[in-house]
């Protein structure tokens, strides 16, 4: 079998983060392991990989009255490093 091919990034996420391998969709992930199977959509030569993080509602949740809440730290924290591995499956 062909080795797949594996995109993920080192460091702090919060809250969530979506793969994108040359304009499509690889996956989301929601918490750890921030690594995604990117094997079907990457192809000889350049590959264009995009790692949108989404925020949570919290931040829009200070600027009215509401008992919701929650933590507003987010986006990509700490150093973060994107990593590309030709893994033997």
């Amino acid at each position: 079998m062909p080795p797949g091919w594996w995109a993920g990034f080192s460091g702090s996420v919060i809250a969530s983060a979506e793969v994108g391998v040359n304009g499509q969709i690889s996956g989301v992930r929601l918490s750890p392991p921030w690594s995604l199977d990117i094997t079907r959509l990457v192809r000889p030569g350049e590959d264009r990989i995009e790692v949108l993080v989404y925020n949570t509602l919290a931040n829009h949740y200070t600027t009215i009255p509401t008992p919701c809440g929650g933590p507003t730290t987010s986006g990509l924290l700490d150093r973060v490093q994107l990593r590309l591995e030709a893994e033997a499956r």
